[in-house]
């Protein structure tokens, strides 16, 4: 590939937007990374080993392969916080991903080559760094830890930040909220892929349709949970911890076929109650949450009376100051805490916003 058409291949990209409000401003690009495999001892510099060579004006780029995803710094930098240091997330990485690997490495099929190299075992090559400008923008990662390279497949990208964002308890009603319309977004946007530049042949984009089928498992999954939960009467907390259990099996199936014949199959075993009873998840003491929910002023009538729902001086200050939102803190039972999402529910179809 020469630097031209690397130039133009880099530009192709769909943007994940913010997840929750704390990520305000913040975006995630998927792009289609051509790719090195990481080698066992270490290479100088962000990326993997430059391989290339000179053709008249130009250069001529060699690869190994590609994946439709996103550069490890950028992952990063999107659900780390101003009071956590990048080491820890990185230790948060590994041990969420390394279990989900040992899953999709016993999966079986086409789309089981492209999404196994999705789990940070491959760098993008160096060549496309400079094309990639959330590579020069991200977080600094030390070397001990990883490379900000390093790439990760769009589907291993969702279940990390959806399992990063969820262990801050302050995160929990939003992302019951937004965690399916976020994984449907990333579908619909895989789905209507545009790009400009096919010099990578057919067969580079069935990596392309095994992470497209990958997070539509996953959204099927995530209709399957929000079901169960709501049989079987589960808290916020363990709803959240079924919705990742769920779309963990879902997306990387152990020991199952996964190609485009077999898709159709796979949903439908997803919606089945046979899919459902071979999760066991242990419930867990939900913890005191202190959450905010932020709404209009002229929603006010609609929510349960301020002493049932503790809001407190922070509200009133908000309010005295002109501001546009009221802020409900401090519902940490689990009576007030169902009252306040019922509330939230209730005006986001009165108020049509949508979520």
């Amino acid at each position: 590939m020469t630097s031209s058409e690397m130039r133009s291949a880099s530009k192709d990209a769909c943007v994940l937007e913010s997840l929750i409000a704390c990520q305000e401003g913040l975006s995630l690009p998927v792009r289609r990374l051509f790719i090195s495999a990481v080698p066992e001892t270490k290479l100088q510099g962000g990326g993997g080993k430059i391989v290339r060579e000179r053709v008249g004006s130009t250069h001529k780029h060699y690869y190994a392969g590609s994946i439709f995803g996103c550069v490890l710094g950028a992952v990063i930098g999107f659900v780390t916080t101003k009071d956590e240091r990048v080491c820890d997330v990185m230790r948060r990485l590994r041990g969420c991903l390394e279990p989900v690997g040992k899953d999709a490495m016993s999966c079986l099929g086409e789309d089981a080559i492209h999404l196994q190299r999705g789990f940070a075992s491959h760098h993008a090559i160096r060549g496309q760094l400079p094309y990639l400008h959330e590579s020069k923008m991200s977080v600094r990662i030390d070397s001990r830890y990883g490379k900000k390279s390093v790439a990760l497949g769009v589907s291993a990208c969702v279940y990390f930040v959806l399992s990063s964002l969820a262990t801050r308890t302050e995160n929990s009603v939003a992302l019951l909220y937004a965690s399916s319309m976020w994984m449907r977004r990333c579908y619909k946007m895989l789905s209507h892929w545009n790009t400009s530049s096919h010099v990578c042949g057919v067969f580079q984009f069935q990596a392309l349709e095994a992470e497209r089928r990958a997070l539509e498992r996953g959204a099927h999954a995530f209709d399957a949970a929000d079901a169960e939960a709501k049989r079987t009467g589960l808290d916020i907390h363990n709803t959240l911890r079924l919705k990742l259990a769920y779309v963990r099996k879902a997306m990387w199936p152990p020991g199952r076929v996964l190609d485009a014949k077999t898709q159709a199959a796979l949903l439908d075993w997803v919606n089945s109650d046979s899919f459902t009873k071979d999760i066991k998840l242990q419930r867990e003491v939900q913890p005191s949450m202190n959450i905010t929910i932020n709404v209009p002023l002229s929603a006010i009538p609609m929510l349960p009376e301020h002493s049932k729902m503790g809001v407190g001086s922070s509200c009133d200050s908000q309010s005295s100051a002109g501001s546009s939102l009221l802020s409900l803190s401090s519902v940490n039972s689990d009576v007030c805490e169902r009252e306040a999402v019922n509330a939230l529910s209730a005006l986001l179809r009165e108020e049509h916003i949508d979520t």
